[in-house]
């Protein structure tokens, strides 16, 4: 699956000044959530996933080459925090798809073995 990529998409600044971290308490209902994800699903996620967000957008399908796109994108605005910018402006560009739900992105991060983030998101 391919992305279309553009760069107002990984530009704006967004909301992830603090994202929450505390578990939501319903491990298994999380992962089959079928909502949209949300802006605290894609600062919780960001804020703490670090170098991993190259291999939870290969999971998510992006190609390469749009990993690469948000990763220069990125680099010529945000000079803190670079892989939790990278992370959020993947993970904007992936919650456009109808198939971006919460219960899928906390099955990816859970098999890549971040259990700890998965459990903080909401079903």
């Amino acid at each position: 699956m391919g992305f279309a990529f553009l760069s107002t998409d990984v530009t704006r600044e967004g909301n992830c000044t603090h994202a929450g971290t505390e578990s939501s308490g319903d491990d298994a209902d999380i992962m089959d959530s079928k909502r949209r994800l949300t802006e605290r699903d894609i600062c919780v996620v960001a804020s703490q996933l670090g170098e991993s967000w190259r291999v939870l957008g290969l999971r998510l399908n992006f190609k390469p080459e749009t990993l690469d796109a948000i990763a220069r994108s990125t680099c010529m605005t945000i000079t803190n925090n670079i892989h939790g910018k990278m992370s959020e402006n993947m993970l904007r560009v992936w919650s456009k798809l109808t198939t971006a739900t919460a219960g899928r992105l906390a099955v990816v991060l859970w098999e890549m073995g971040h259990h700890a983030i998965a459990v903080q998101l909401q079903p």
